[in-house]
C-alpha cells in the first residue's frame, strides 16, 4: 500500500491536474514595438493592457459603447483555437470576434497568433504572432 501511495503521488506532482486551465493568468508579450498584458480569468473574461491602455475586460468603453470581452477556448483542436469576443454590456450582443490559435511551448511560455482579418491563422508564422510569458 506504501508503494502504491508513493507512485500515485510522483504521478500526481509530473502531470498538472486540468491542463485546460493553464492558459489562465496574466502573461506579457513583447511585439517589436511595445510589451502588452493579456489576462485571461477564470470568469472567461480577457483583458488586454498595452500602450497604457485597458481593453475588454468586465467593462470598457468603444467608440462610446460600453462593452466586456470574453474569450472562449478549444483545446480539442490542435493547435488549441482561441477566440476573443467583444460584446455590448447594454444587451450582451456580440459586436466583434478576433479568432486565433495557440500553443504552449512549456507551463510559462506559450505563442499566440490572431487572425486579424476575420478568418483564423493557419500556423505561427508572420508577424502576427506573438510570444507570451506567463507572469506570477
Amino acid at each position: 500500500m506504501i508503494r502504491f501511495t508513493l507512485i500515485l503521488s510522483f504521478l500526481l506532482f509530473q502531470f498538472p491536474q486540468n491542463q485546460e486551465t493553464k492558459h489562465l493568468g496574466t502573461w506579457e508579450g513583447d511585439d517589436g514595438v511595445d510589451i502588452g498584458y493579456l489576462i485571461l480569468d477564470k470568469e472567461g473574461y480577457a483583458t488586454l493592457k498595452a500602450n497604457g491602455e485597458v481593453m475588454g475586460g468586465k467593462s470598457a468603453v468603444i467608440r462610446g459603447i460600453e462593452v466586456y470581452m470574453l474569450f472562449e477556448i478549444n483545446y480539442q483542436s490542435a493547435p488549441v483555437e482561441i477566440d476573443f469576443v467583444i460584446y455590448k454590456l447594454a444587451d450582451d450582443v456580440e459586436m466583434g470576434r478576433l479568432k486565433g490559435i495557440l500553443e504552449f511551448i512549456d507551463d510559462n511560455n506559450m505563442k499566440l497568433a490572431l487572425g486579424y482579418t476575420g478568418s483564423r491563422p493557419e500556423n505561427f508564422e508572420g508577424e502576427d504572432t506573438i510570444v507570451f510569458i506567463k507572469q506570477p
